[in-house]
């Protein structure tokens, strides 16, 4: 009950409890202080000023809370690093793919152009397949991850950011877009119609 809070780490009792068991204690050494957050500097400093002589230490709740939260933070970090590294050789892979598949279907684009399709008809064609296909790869991948991290989503009390999320899924999407784009572009400015249509 006390995780991720100020509280981890030790055990809550009742005063009376804590008197009873434990007659020989002096009194209290850890106060929780509350205060209007405007004024959270100027209680800090009068405190420090009273029990200058007693060796008080004050802690801001949200320092405490990080400082548990160290180790965590620093997997989370290495993990993101690593998710980034994943993410830039996913999308190096997705070009290398497109390319490919474009080289493969040459002689397909060579015989829709030899049957009177526009190039700029031929390359919406080629840019709406590719995105289709890369959409459901998205949606795919974050389903299968939501019910990955379902469990601890459900059992912690940290907001997961969506926006983040998103916004991390629009950089794939507009990424993926721009390579479909160029090497499809590119595909057709380089297609020679006669050659291509010999293979065909």
């Amino acid at each position: 009950g006390l995780k991720a809070s100020v509280f981890q780490g030790n055990v809550l009792i009742d005063h009376q409890q804590f008197l009873k068991n434990f007659p020989t204690a002096n009194g209290s050494s850890v106060f929780l202080i509350d205060g209007h957050k405007e004024q959270q500097q100027a209680i800090a400093d009068e405190l420090t000023l009273l029990y200058r002589d007693h060796g008080l230490e004050l802690t801001a709740a949200p320092e405490r809370l990080a400082n548990f939260m160290t180790i965590t933070n620093t997997y989370l970090t290495i993990f993101l690093l690593l998710g980034a590294m994943g993410l830039l050789l996913g999308t190096i892979g997705l070009a290398i793919v497109v390319q490919r598949s474009l080289l493969e279907r040459k002689a397909e684009f060579a015989l829709l152009a030899s049957l009177g399709f526009k190039q700029r008809s031929i390359f919406r064609l080629m840019v709406s397949e590719y995105i289709l296909l890369m959409g459901i790869g998205l949606l795919t991948g974050f389903v299968s991850a939501v019910i990955s991290v379902f469990p601890v989503i459900g059992s912690t009390i940290d907001n997961v950011s969506m926006d983040f999320v998103l916004s991390l899924m629009a950089m794939i999407f507009i990424n993926g877009l721009g390579w479909i784009v160029l090497l499809g572009a590119l595909q057709l400015r380089k297609m020679k119609l006669v050659e291509a249509l010999r293979n065909e």
